[in-house]
């Protein structure tokens, strides 16, 4: 199974989090000033998040590669391509929402390249 970000090769299997949460419709309420809920509901076109996690057990991604994603995250209005096991989607980052979010798995005072890391990258299909 191969997952890539930008022809970012990931070096372990993340998953998908919203994969077969996420519904097709947004919806607002809000209540009146008579006290009356009023819903404003509408299909979700276009766009939906992918969150890419890892944890303390799988999904593992060196230095080298978050600092490689990170060079692609910071190009402003960027998009890639997201290919998850042969299906592709045009991503955007999410930095308004920490788009890579990395811990070390064995915290030391001077990490790596080869350090290992567990991640959340946070994506969205445009």
């Amino acid at each position: 199974m191969t997952q890539k970000i930008g022809g970012v090769t990931l070096d372990n299997d993340y998953v998908w989090e919203e994969q077969k949460s996420e519904g097709n419709i947004i919806s607002s309420t809000f209540t009146s000033l008579k006290g009356v809920e009023v819903i404003f509901e509408k299909e979700k076109t276009g766009w939906y998040p992918i969150t890419l996690a890892g944890n303390v057990k799988s999904g593992w991604l060196k230095g080298s590669t978050i600092d490689s994603l990170r060079t692609l995250a910071n190009v402003p209005g960027a998009t890639y391509t997201l290919d998850l096991d042969g299906t592709e989607y045009t991503v955007r980052f999410r930095n308004e929402l920490k788009a890579i979010e990395a811990t070390l798995l064995r915290p030391n005072s001077n990490p790596g390249d080869d350090d290992w890391y567990f991640c959340k990258i946070r994506l969205m299909k445009v």
